[in-house]
């Protein structure tokens, strides 16, 4: 490991994010982050994988999940601008109801899933 998180904190980060950088980088380098594993998990454990590094909460092991390997079927509903800005009534029902927009996702999944196999013939 080439950068210290003194160095790493000099370019505008908190001594602390500055350091899960660079336990992040060790542990990639060094093999105890296996993140080609990742692809054989299911998305909920994708996440719980991420989690376990340190620095690495829900949100964003989510926002990994999602944007950058392309885990589609994950939406953040602890995600505090969707919370603050509410901008569809789906979404309101979803801060405030969770567990009912947890059964209609679910739904939203399986109808995706089927409209996917029918387009394969």
């Amino acid at each position: 490991m080439q950068q210290t998180p003194t160095a790493i904190k000099g370019i505008g980060i908190s001594q602390r994010k500055a350091e899960y950088i660079v336990g992040l980088a060790k542990g990639t380098a060094d093999g105890s982050y296996d993140f080609d594993a990742v692809s054989g998990m299911t998305d909920e454990e994708v996440v719980a994988y991420l989690c376990k590094i340190p620095g690495v909460g829900t949100w964003t092991a989510e926002m990994i999940a999602e944007f950058t390997l392309g885990r589609l079927d994950i939406f953040s509903y602890g995600d505090a601008a969707l919370r603050r800005h509410g901008e569809s009534a789906r979404l309101q029902d979803a801060v405030e109801n969770p567990l009912r927009a947890l059964s209609q996702e679910i739904h939203a999944v399986l109808f995706r899933r089927v409209a996917v196999l029918l387009c394969d013939q």
